[in-house]
C-alpha cells in the first residue's frame, strides 16, 4: 500500500538559519506574536515622544557666536575703537576655538562677536570669554564687559506695545520696564526683555551756567553736592548683650523739591542751594531710541527667546503674561498692542502645512498600495510600515535633540517611498513564492516558503538601502548655515529608511506569518499587476533589441537637461511666506531720533492704507542695553499683513510706496530671512553682502561707495545702502597744551567738565518704591543745543577764575563715522544689496563683473562677497567634492552587489568586465533621473535652489535602488535556472519588479505630492521646490529603468567570452 505524502507542518520555519539576518528573520516568524506586541508598544511609545516633541519652523541655525557689550558713555566711535573694542578683541583673538572675531564701535557702546568652531560647547565658550575679558584693563568711566544672554536662532519671539492718550512716554516706559519686564524676564525660555522708547525718566540737575559764575561756582561741585544729597549708606548695627540692633538710615533727597534745597555753598551772606543754580525736576534721559505704531508715539517691548527654547510654548507663557495685565492698563488708559509681531503664528501654520501635507502624502499611498494589492492582508502589511517607521525616526530624532520643523517633517516625506518599498518588495515576492507554493506537487510548510522568500530579497534590498543612504551621507557633511538647515532633513531620511529596514526584517515577516500563512490558497496576482505586467511585457519584447535609440534617447536627455541647468537661475532659499515684513529705513548720518520718528510716522501711515496692510511698528536707534546697537539714523518699521494677504503682491506695494519717499534709503526683508542673512554674513541682513577691508577709513569709505554707486546702476538692484556710512557731523575739540600751562589746568578735569556739561554724570539712584529713578547733572538745555554755545562754556580753574572753553581749545567742525567695524581684526565698511530677480546667483556674478570693471582697488584694500549666493555656492562645491567621494563608495558597494549577475561559468575577467558594465548602467540611472528634476524646476519658476538640489540627491538613491533590484533578479534568475543572458531574461526579471519599482516612484511622488501642489504655502517654501524637483526626477528615473535600462543591458550588461547560448526561460519550459 503507497504511502501518503506527509502534509507539512504549517510551525516549520526551517532548521536553525545562518547569518544575522536570517536568524532575525526566523525569530521574528516564530515569535511573531511577541514581535508584534513589542512593535505596538513601541509604537505607542513613540508617538507619545512625538506628541510632547519640541517644534520650530527651522532648526536651529545660527552659528555658534558669543557676544560681548561694553559701554563707555560720552566716547566717539574712534575713541571707542582705540581705548575699548582694540584692548578687548586683542584679548579674545587667541582664545581656543575662537574662528573669527567681528566688532563694531559706536558711540560710547562697544560690541564684539566671537565665532566659535563647530565642535565647541557654548557654555565652556561663554565661560571662558568672561574669565578671559575680566582681566583687560579698560578706561576710567568704561563699564565692564558684559556678555549678552544666548537667543535661539530665531531671536524675537513676540513685540508688545503700550500707547496712551493720558499718560506721557515717561510712564508707559516705567510701567513697560518695572512692572511688564520682571514678569516677561520669569518666564521660562525668555532669554531678554528690550524696550524701545524714546523718554526714560530721570531725576535732573540742570546747571544754569550763568548762575555759576555768579556764585563763583564750577560744575563739578553741582556734580560733587548732587552725589552727597543723593547717596545712600547703610548705617550698619548696634550689638547689645542680648540682641543685634540693625540701623537703618533715611533722610536722602528722594524729589526734586527736597534735592533742590540741597546746600550747595555756605557762605556768611547765607547758603547757596542747589535750586539756586540748577532746575531741578524729572525729565528724560538723552534719547537713544524710540517707538512708534501706527505712527504714534509708543512704548514697545521686544521679547527674546534663549537658546534652545520652545517658541510656541515661550509666546503662550508672554501671552499669559501680557492678557494679566490688559485690564489693569485699560483701567489706567493705556492701550496693550500684544500682537505687533508674533513668529509662532507662523511657525504654526506652517507646521500644520507641512504635517498636514505628510499625512495626506501617507494616505494617499495607503489608498493606492490597497488599490494595487486589491487584498486587505497584503496592504495592511504594507501600510503598517509607514507609522512604525516614521514614528521610530522622530523617537530617534527627539532623543537626539533635534526638533520637529519642516525640514525633518520633509525628510519623513521624502523617506515614504523607500520605506514602503522595503515591506512591498517582500509582500511582493512573499505572495508569489506562496502562490508558486501551493500550486507545486510537493508544497513545503508555508512559515518556510515566507522565510526563504524574505531572503531571496534580502541581500539585494540591503545593498539598495546602503545606496539610499550613500547618496545623502554629503547633505549630512553641509557646512555652515546649510549644515544647520538640511542636516536634519537627512538625518530624518535616513533615520525612517533604517527603521524601515528594521521593520521589514522583524514586523514585516511576522505579519506575513499572521496574515498570509494559511492563504496561500485564496492569493493570486492583483488584476492591475497583471495587466500592468503584460502590457508592459509586450511592449518591451518590441524595445529589448533596440539598444541604440535607447541609448540615444538617454543621452539626448541628458544633455538637455545640462544645457537647460547652465542657464537656470539659481538661489539659497526661496522667499518665505510669514505674514510680515521688516522695512529698514536709514536717514542721513547723523540724523536726530526725532527724525527718524517724524519719518517713520509718514511711512507707516503711507504703508497702513494699503488693503494688505493691518499694522505698522517702528523702533528706531537701540534699547537700553539692546545687544543691537544702531545709530539713530537707523529705523526697523514691522509690517504686519492681514491674514490671507498674498505676500508677492504685498511686497510690491510695499516697495511701491517707499520709492515715493526722498530723503531716505530702505531695504525690505521678512524676518525668517533676515535672520539666515545675518547669520550668512555675520550680522550684515542682506542678501547680496560686499565687505570692503583695508585700514584707513577713508579708503574703504570711499571704495564702498564706488561699489555702492556700481551696485545701484544694475538691473534689479534694490536696498543698495553702505551699512555705516560716513559723514556724521561732530565738533572736535582739540586742547591747546600752551594754553592748559597758562590757566594751571591739566586736559582730564578739562574733559570733565565737558563731559557734564554735555553727556551728563548719572551721580546716583534715588527709589520711589522698587523703581530706581537715575540722578543726572547736565547743563541747561540752552547751553547744549546751540553749536556755537560750546566756545563759551566756562572752565573753572584753580586759581585764575573761569575760562571759557574757546581759549583753550581749538573747536573745528567736521564729519566722523557712525560707526567703526572690524573683521578678522581689519576694519570694514559694507555695503549691502538685494534684488528683485529670483536669481540671485545671476545677480551676484554681474554685481561680480561690474565691481571688477569700474572699480579700482588701492593697495591694502581687499573686497570679500558674502551673502546668500555666496552660501549656495560654497555648499554647491561642498556637495561637488563629497559627491565624488560618494560615487567611489557607490562603485565599490554596486561591484559587491551585482558581481554575482556574472555567470557562474564565465572567467574572473569577464564575470569583473561584465560587474564593470552592470555598475555604470546602474549608475546611469542618476543623471537620467535628475534630468527630470531640472525640467521640472524650470518648468516651475527657472530657478534651481539648493532645496531642489537636495531633492535631486535624494533621487539618486531612489533611482539607484530600482536599477539595482532589476539587476540581482535578473542575477537570481540566473542562478535558479541556469539562464543565459538574454532578452528573455531580462524581460522576465523587469516583469517581476515591475510592481515593486512603479509602487515605489507612485508612493514617493504621493508622499510629496501635496508639498509640490503647495509650492508657496508657509512652511512648504524650501520642500515645495524639493517635491517639484522629485516628481520631475521619480518620471525620467522610471523611463529610464523600465525602458532605456532593460535594452543597454541586454547589449552592455553582460561580457562575453563566446557566442551565447539559447538557454531561455521559454525554452526551458518548452523542454
Amino acid at each position: 500500500m503507497p504511502q501518503q505524502a506527509t502534509p507539512p507542518d504549517k510551525n516549520d520555519v526551517a532548521p536553525a538559519p545562518r547569518g544575522i539576518q536570517a536568524a532575525l528573520l526566523a525569530a521574528s516568524i516564530r515569535r511573531r506574536g511577541v514581535v508584534l506586541a513589542l512593535a505596538v508598544l513601541l509604537a505607542l511609545l513613540a508617538a507619545n515622544v512625538a506628541r510632547t516633541a519640541r517644534t520650530d519652523v527651522f532648526p536651529e541655525f545660527a552659528a555658534k557666536m558669543v557676544k560681548v557689550q561694553t559701554e563707555a558713555p560720552g566716547l566717539s566711535p574712534e575713541q571707542v575703537e582705540l581705548l575699548v573694542t582694540d584692548p578687548l578683541e586683542a584679548a579674545a583673538s587667541g582664545l581656543l576655538g575662537v574662528r573669527q572675531v567681528a566688532s563694531k564701535s559706536l558711540p560710547g557702546i562697544s560690541i564684539l562677536k566671537l565665532y566659535f568652531e563647530a565642535d565647541t560647547r557654548l557654555q565652556d565658550d561663554r565661560w571662558r570669554v568672561a574669565q578671559h575679558l575680566a582681566s583687560v584693563q579698560l578706561p576710567p568711566g568704561t563699564g565692564p564687559p558684559r556678555l549678552i544672554p544666548l537667543t535661539s536662532s530665531t531671536g524675537t519671539v513676540l513685540m508688545a506695545g503700550l500707547t496712551s492718550a493720558q499718560h506721557g512716554l515717561m510712564q508707559l516706559q516705567s510701567i513697560a520696564q518695572w512692572t511688564l519686564r520682571p514678569q516677561l524676564m520669569a518666564v521660562p525660555g525668555v532669554a531678554n526683555v528690550l524696550v524701545f522708547s524714546q523718554q526714560v525718566r530721570a531725576l535732573q540737575v540742570r546747571v544754569d551756567p550763568q548762575a555759576l559764575l555768579r556764585h563763583g561756582l564750577d560744575p563739578q561741585q553741582v556734580v560733587a553736592a548732587t552725589r552727597h544729597a543723593t547717596g545712600l549708606l547703610g548705617a550698619g548695627f548696634m550689638p547689645t548683650p542680648q540682641q543685634r540692633v540693625l540701623l537703618v538710615s533715611s533722610g536722602t533727597a528722594t524729589s526734586p523739591g527736597a534735592l533742590a534745597d540741597t546746600v550747595l555753598q555756605a557762605t556768611p551772606d547765607g547758603v547757596v542751594t542747589l535750586g539756586d543754580v540748577a532746575q531741578v525736576g524729572y525729565a528724560p534721559l538723552p534719547a537713544i531710541g524710540g517707538a512708534s505704531i501706527g505712527g504714534q508715539p509708543a512704548v514697545i517691548l521686544k521679547i527674546q527667546e534663549s537658546y534652545g527654547a520652545n517658541t510656541v510654548q515661550v509666546t503662550r507663557g508672554v501671552q499669559a503674561v501680557l492678557e494679566r495685565h490688559r485690564a489693569s492698563l485699560a483701567a489706567q488708559g493705556i492701550e496693550l498692542h500684544a500682537d505687533l509681531f508674533r513668529p509662532a503664528d507662523f511657525i504654526t501654520l506652517a507646521m500644520h502645512n507641512v504635517r498636514d501635507s505628510l499625512l495626506l502624502g501617507a494616505l494617499l499611498v495607503v489608498l493606492v498600495i490597497a488599490l494595487t494589492l486589491l487584498d486587505w492582508r497584503a496592504a495592511l502589511i504594507s501600510s503598517l510600515a509607514i507609522p512604525l517607521s516614521l514614528l521610530a525616526a522622530v523617537a530617534v530624532l527627539v532623543s537626539m535633540g533635534v526638533t520637529l520643523n519642516v525640514m525633518t517633517l520633509g525628510g519623513l516625506a521624502i523617506a515614504i517611498g523607500v520605506v514602503v518599498d522595503d515591506a512591498v518588495i517582500d509582500v511582493e515576492n512573499i505572495l508569489r513564492r506562496l502562490r508558486d507554493n501551493a500550486a507545486s506537487a510537493q508544497p513545503q510548510a508555508p512559515l518556510r516558503v515566507i522565510l526563504a522568500a524574505c531572503l531571496e530579497v534580502r541581500g539585494a534590498v540591503v545593498y539598495a538601502t546602503a545606496a539610499v543612504l550613500l547618496v545623502i551621507v554629503p547633505v549630512l557633511l553641509l557646512p555652515g548655515l546649510s549644515g544647520r538647515l538640511f542636516s536634519p532633513l537627512a538625518q530624518s531620511y535616513a533615520l525612517a529608511v533604517l527603521a524601515s529596514l528594521l521593520v521589514a526584517l522583524t514586523v514585516t515577516p511576522a505579519l506575513s506569518a499572521l496574515l498570509l500563512a494559511g492563504a496561500e490558497h485564496r492569493l493570486h496576482i492583483p488584476a492591475p499587476v497583471r495587466v500592468a505586467q503584460r502590457g508592459y511585457g509586450a511592449l518591451l519584447r518590441r524595445l529589448l533589441p533596440h539598444w541604440l535609440p535607447a541609448a540615444l534617447f538617454t543621452a539626448l536627455l541628458i544633455g538637455a537637461a545640462a544645457w537647460l541647468a547652465q542657464g537656470m537661475g539659481g538661489s539659497f532659499l526661496p522667499p518665505l511666506q510669514e505674514g510680515q515684513f521688516i522695512v529698514h529705513m536709514r536717514l542721513a548720518p547723523g540724523a536726530s531720533i526725532t527724525a527718524s520718528l517724524d519719518m517713520g510716522a509718514r511711512v507707516s501711515q503711507a504703508l497702513e492704507r494699503l488693503p494688505e496692510v493691518r499694522l505698522v511698528a517702528q523702533h528706531t536707534g537701540r534699547a537700553t542695553l539692546s545687544p543691537d546697537a544702531s545709530g539713530t539714523q537707523s529705523s526697523s518699521l514691522d509690517v504686519n499683513l492681514k491674514p490671507g494677504a498674498d505676500s508677492d503682491r504685498a511686497l510690491a506695494a510695499i516697495e511701491r510706496v517707499l520709492r515715493g519717499f526722498a530723503g531716505a534709503t530702505f531695504r525690505v526683508n521678512s524676518f525668517l530671512t533676515e535672520r539666515m542673512d545675518n547669520t550668512v554674513a555675520r550680522g550684515a541682513a542682506a542678501p547680496l553682502v560686499v565687505n570692503v577691508l583695508g585700514n584707513h577709513l577713508h579708503t574703504i569709505d570711499s571704495v564702498a561707495a564706488q561699489v555702492a554707486s556700481v551696485l545701484r546702476s544694475l538691473p534689479g538692484a534694490t536696498g543698495v545702502q553702505v551699512q555705516a556710512p560716513p559723514g556724521v557731523p561732530q565738533l572736535d575739540i582739540a586742547l591747546d597744551a600752551q594754553a592748559l600751562r597758562r590757566w594751571g589746568l591739566q586736559p582730564l578735569p578739562v574733559l570733565q567738565a565737558i563731559h557734564t556739561a554735555f553727556a551728563g554724570n548719572i551721580v546716583g539712584t534715588v527709589f520711589h518704591g522698587a523703581v530706581p529713578v537715575p540722578v543726572r547733572v547736565v547743563m541747561s538745555r540752552d547751553s547744549r543745543d546751540n553749536p556755537l554755545a560750546l566756545g563759551a562754556l566756562l572752565i573753572s580753574t584753580p586759581a585764575l577764575g573761569m575760562v571759557p572753553l574757546a581759549q583753550l581749545a581749538h573747536i573745528t567742525a567736521a564729519s566722523g563715522p557712525s560707526d567703526i567695524r572690524h573683521l578678522g581684526g581689519q576694519r570694514v565698511q559694507a555695503v549691502l544689496a538685494g534684488t528683485t530677480s529670483a536669481d540671485l546667483t545671476g545677480f551676484v556674478q554681474q554685481a561680480r563683473a561690474a565691481i571688477a570693471r569700474h572699480v579700482a582697488l588701492p593697495p591694502g584694500v581687499t573686497l570679500q562677497f558674502e551673502g546668500e549666493a555666496q552660501q549656495r555656492s560654497a555648499t554647491l562645491r561642498r556637495l561637488a567634492v563629497d559627491v565624488l567621494g560618494v560615487l567611489a563608495a557607490l562603485v565599490l558597494l554596486l561591484a559587491m552587489a551585482l558581481h554575482r549577475s556574472s555567470a557562474p561559468t564565465t572567467s574572473p575577467r569577464t564575470a569583473a568586465s561584465t560587474t564593470a558594465r552592470q555598475v555604470a548602467l546602474v549608475l546611469l540611472s542618476a543623471p537620467a533621473a535628475w534630468t527630470g528634476g531640472v525640467f521640472a524646476a524650470w518648468w516651475v519658476g527657472g530657478v534651481l535652489s539648493l532645496g531642489a538640489v537636495i531633492g535631486l540627491l535624494a533621487l539618486m538613491g531612489i533611482s539607484l535602488r530600482n536599477a539595482i533590484l532589476i539587476f540581482t533578479h535578473a542575477a537570481q534568475l540566473q542562478r535558479e535556472h541556469g539562464l543565459d543572458w538574454n532578452a528573455d531574461l531580462l524581460r522576465r526579471a523587469v516583469a517581476d519588479r515591475l510592481a515593486a519599482i512603479v509602487m515605489t516612484s507612485l508612493v514617493t511622488a504621493l508622499g510629496v505630492l501635496p508639498l509640490a501642489l503647495g509650492l508657496h504655502a508657509p512652511g512648504r517654501e524650501i520642500e515645495g521646490p524639493m517635491a517639484v524637483a522629485l516628481l520631475g526626477g521619480l518620471a525620467t528615473s522610471l523611463l529610464y529603468n523600465l525602458f532605456a535600462l532593460p535594452a543597454l543591458a541586454l547589449r552592455f550588461g553582460m561580457a562575453r567570452s563566446s557566442p551565447p547560448a539559447s538557454r531561455s526561460l521559454e525554452s526551458q519550459t518548452s523542454a
